[in-house]
């Protein structure tokens, strides 16, 4: 009876330990993410380059939502095999991300953002990220 009660935990816990649950811990092994700030072009264009390269394989999560004279952002995090990195991404059109906007973003801190598509854009005054579009946000909460 012990085995029985005890086979089914331990089951689960390989599980639990096996599947990957939220916002992953990041890791950084790319020496311009070191080097330079997310506002730096630098840093900018390393990640329009990664987003070239290897779109497939990195993932987006979301930090924090950002409302400023500027505009309406989201705060993200960009994680990929030993790359991590943040970038503040301008969105106008919310219909796909809504809940996020209606909220502020609370309680979507660690979502995913499944597809996002965003690219870097330059006025007179900035530089920055704008919002194209995405697939789903997932929350894991």
């Amino acid at each position: 009876m012990r085995i029985v009660f005890r086979a089914p935990i331990l089951i689960t816990l390989c599980i639990l330990t096996i599947v990957r649950c939220g916002k992953p811990d990041c890791e950084n092994t790319n020496q311009i993410f070191k080097e330079y700030k997310p506002d730096q072009i630098e840093y900018q264009n390393e990640i329009v380059k990664l987003m070239e390269l290897d779109y497939d394989k990195i993932d987006f999560w979301l930090n924090k939502y950002l409302k400023n004279e500027k505009g309406e952002f989201i705060d993200i995090q960009i994680s990929g095999d030993k790359v991590c990195a943040n970038a503040l991404v301008r969105v106008t059109d919310w219909t796909k991300m809504e809940g996020i906007q209606k909220t502020q973003g609370h309680a979507y801190s660690g979502a995913e953002l499944v597809g996002l598509k965003f690219s870097l854009e330059r006025d007179s005054i900035d530089t920055y990220f704008l919002y194209k579009d995405i697939t789903k946000v997932f929350d894991y909460d």
